[in-house]
């Protein structure tokens, strides 16, 4: 993205996308913390659920941070590429659950 005005609605949205994840995340936390309470056992659902959860909050928490404090770098990375990064194995997982959610459902 080069900030020119055409491109603008594309910030825009993705903006407005992640401060909707991040309402929802906030509105269902507390169910995710009464299952985790509930349940002691970690079963390998439960841990790729976490891991994803992880990655979810990193990837919030580097594009919330870049966006307020702008380029910042971790290493030779801005926040940016890792906010990018982060975001690459979330999508997949997130495509990979629902495509086997809705295998049978054709």
């Amino acid at each position: 993205m080069r900030g020119d005005a055409r491109s603008a609605w594309i910030l825009i949205s993705h903006g407005i996308a992640a401060y909707a994840l991040i309402f929802l995340f906030l509105w269902k936390s507390q169910i995710i913390l009464d299952a985790f309470q509930r349940k002691k056992r970690w079963t390998q659902a439960r841990i790729a659920f976490f891991v994803l959860l992880l990655l979810l909050c990193l990837t919030m928490v580097l594009g919330l941070l870049w966006t307020m404090d702008g380029s910042l770098f971790i290493g030779r990375f801005s926040l940016v590429s890792l906010h990018i990064y982060t975001t690459v194995p979330v999508t997949l997982i997130d495509y990979m659950q629902y495509t086997r959610r809705n295998r049978g459902h054709r």
